[in-house]
């Protein structure tokens, strides 16, 4: 007798997954993960990088309004060389005064190095401002201020250039 009962036949059998179907689901999902994993490190990364570039550009504008207020002051104060630009919050007679101070060397602030380079441009024939020549002008000071930083055993920095003249308030 021949018996048509499909339930004994193997090929209508399901009672759940083959070994080579859970082999392809995590080959899969493994893939889906990792990638997942990839774009989410480099987003963390980006993040970081532009945070780092952003802290740079406000320290940078610190600096230069600092350097400003102090060429306001008395021009005098903007003496060629390497500083950074502290603020004193108290006065304390006669080693320090309530304002902004310009320290010489490097400073620091959080993970950024910080330096100020003040020099006297020269003019040319031309009249024209360039960084060597014959002629001082004793009028002017170009800033430099540049912020560095160390991101993931990469050096990075930002540097911004500021002219400033010997102006007079009326």
């Amino acid at each position: 007798m021949h018996n048509n009962n499909y339930s004994n036949n193997v090929y209508y059998k399901k009672n759940g997954f083959s070994l080579v179907e859970v082999l392809i689901s995590i080959v899969i999902i493994s893939i889906a993960f990792s990638s997942t994993l990839f774009f989410a490190q480099n987003a963390f990364y980006a993040t970081n990088s532009s945070g780092n570039f952003t802290l740079a550009l406000e320290i940078i504008n610190s600096q230069a309004e600092a350097i400003r207020q102090l060429r306001s002051q008395s021009w005098d104060n903007l003496i060629p060389g390497s500083y950074y630009a502290i603020y004193n919050s108290v006065s304390n007679p006669p080693n320090q005064i309530q304002g902004w101070e310009l320290i010489a060397g490097t400073g620091v602030i959080g993970n950024m190095s910080i330096e100020d380079t003040i020099s006297v441009p020269y003019r040319a024939d031309s009249n024209t401002l360039t960084t060597t020549g014959t002629t001082a002008d004793t009028n002017m000071r170009i800033i430099q201020i540049t912020a560095s930083w160390t991101q993931n055993g990469v050096n990075y920095s930002k540097t911004e250039y500021e002219y400033l003249s010997d102006w007079k308030p009326f």
